[in-house]
């Protein structure tokens, strides 16, 4: 099944729901939309084709990732004492050793750590959830 079919079933499931429970329009509505984007999750997995569009290029992240190690590097030679400027530096190290390891396949699971840590910040149960269930199916198969 390819995503179109995955969003219609998940809407026609949304909408036999909204009139079992016989909600309002707007209710209808939003019970419509969850349900086509619930349809979508199931292609969230290690060789789904919606993985690569909701996650940003590995290419960004890992970019970003050696510029802040780089920073760190150069912040903690300048600015630290002694002790200090040697775990700054070694974390830098860390930093830049762990972004050059990231691949395209790595962005889902980083993908759902995100939304799971900002579930928790925000307090939300379904983030954490949503976040939860995005990190196991980067590992599984569809």
């Amino acid at each position: 099944m390819n995503g179109t079919s995955h969003a219609v079933i998940g809407s026609a499931t949304g909408f036999i729901v909204a009139n079992t429970l016989q909600t309002s329009p707007t209710a209808t509505l939003l019970f419509v939309g969850l349900g086509g984007v619930s349809g979508l999750i199931p292609d969230l997995d290690i060789d789904g084709k919606l993985r690569g569009k909701i996650t940003l290029s590995h290419k960004v992240i890992r970019l970003s990732a050696l510029i802040i190690g780089m920073m760190m590097i150069f912040y903690s030679f300048i600015e630290k004492t002694r002790g200090d400027r040697w775990l700054g530096i070694g974390i830098g190290i860390l930093i830049i050793v762990v972004a050059s390891l990231i691949k395209q396949k790595h962005m889902l699971t980083i993908t759902g750590i995100a939304i799971l840590l900002g579930g928790f910040s925000l307090d939300e149960r379904w983030l954490i959830l949503l976040g939860i269930y995005i990190v196991i199916a980067s590992f599984s198969s569809h």
